[in-house]
């Protein structure tokens, strides 16, 4: 095993030549270079990141691995120890190519480990994926759900799941002492509940009054009700972090579902006043707001509009969505439940330890403020 400060080679699969791997921060610039020259994807990650002589590479992302501490012993499903990259039961060896991880993990960059994390609706959609998120960076994850949830949601010893509903304040009180019990102090908060109508609502009188009733209990009394029963314990520890999914429905007044867009928009005023409150107690809060992405939501937003349309005029849920991202998204694609809870982690993490009281848009550039 070399020491941090000498070179490990490497070459591309198919090339004679080889270039030193340097193992120092020292030699990163250099490194760059010559990765480049080779044709080989550099690290994409800077000096400061490269920590006890490894770093931890995030998920969907093309790079080279570097590893030649053998203290470097990552969990499966992937794992870098000894100039190896595991995935499954496959090994490649040091000397390779660049190659692209589809589930990693980035303990180095965020410092989430050992914490603990509140998803609330974690069952499906975005809520789903930030807990596989949280659970890669190495969090203890708890998961609140109406609906119960699926062992492969939380498949892991450091995860639990309960099941309530969170328009009960009873019920959410009693959770949050059930949770505390279990896995000690919440650390961070991810509030992804909520329900739509499931009727098309424009013009907004295609609804009756009744209609919005469950939408507000859920999406914001159930808001009300886990923040009022969450803050004491937060402020008695000197610490938190929480993220509220809203929606950039709740920023333009979208049509489509008028009492779903109005309670984001509630969502997103309440977590500013959260944030006010709770700055002095070392408590950050802010909502992130997604555009286009396939959830089960998402999904009953297309139903509800297909179901009104005429049979010439009905579009599969693939062509609705096509349609609409290309009207609206500049960039032209889907916003995958995963890009939502990449900015959750981010927002949870030191990284952002100033940043609180803001709506971050997750959409493609659907919304633009300056």
């Amino acid at each position: 095993m070399p020491s941090p400060t000498e070179a490990v080679s490497v070459s591309r699969r198919s090339a004679k030549s080889m270039i030193d791997f340097p193992t120092s921060v020292f030699h990163y610039q250099i490194l760059q270079t010559q990765l480049r020259i080779h044709g080989l994807s550099p690290l994409l990650t800077s000096p400061s990141t490269v920590r006890d002589n490894y770093t931890y590479l995030r998920r969907g992302v093309r790079f080279v691995a570097l590893s030649s501490d053998p203290r470097h012993d990552l969990s499966e499903p992937h794992q870098i120890q000894y100039g190896f990259i595991r995935t499954g039961t496959k090994a490649t060896s040091f000397r390779a190519w660049s190659f692209q991880i589809q589930q990693g993990i980035s303990t180095v960059l965020l410092y989430l480990e050992n914490s603990v994390t509140l998803v609330v609706g974690g069952a499906s959609g975005i809520g789903k994926a930030s807990v596989r998120a949280f659970l890669d960076e190495g969090t203890r994850v708890v998961i609140w759900d109406i609906e119960e949830v699926d062992t492969p949601v939380c498949d892991r010893d450091q995860c639990v799941a309960m099941q309530l509903d969170i328009s009960d304040q009873a019920a959410v009180e009693k959770a949050i002492i059930e949770t505390e019990s279990l896995v000690g102090s919440i650390d961070h908060l991810v509030h992804a509940a909520a329900i739509g109508s499931g009727k098309y609502g424009f013009p907004f009188t295609n609804l009756e009054p009744q209609d919005w009733n469950r939408i507000l209990e859920v999406n914001v009394t159930g808001m009300v009700n886990v923040a009022h029963s969450l803050s004491p314990h937060m402020v008695r520890h000197g610490r938190g972090t929480m993220v509220f999914v809203a929606s950039v429905a709740g920023q333009i007044g979208s049509p489509t579902d008028p009492p779903y867009s109005a309670s984001k928009a509630a969502n997103i005023n309440f977590a500013q006043v959260m944030a006010r409150d709770l700055a002095s107690s070392g408590i950050r809060v802010n909502t992130v707001c997604p555009g286009m992405v396939k959830t089960p939501l998402n999904r009953l937003v297309w139903k509800s509009w297909n179901e009104r349309q005429p049979p010439d005029g009905k579009l599969s849920y693939e062509e609705w969505g096509e349609r609409k991202i290309q009207q609206m998204i500049p960039l032209g694609t889907w916003q995958q439940p995963e890009d939502i809870a990449d900015m959750i982690l981010f927002l949870s993490s030191t990284r952002t330890a100033q940043v609180t009281g803001q709506t971050i848009n997750v959409d493609g550039g659907f919304v633009m403020h300056w």
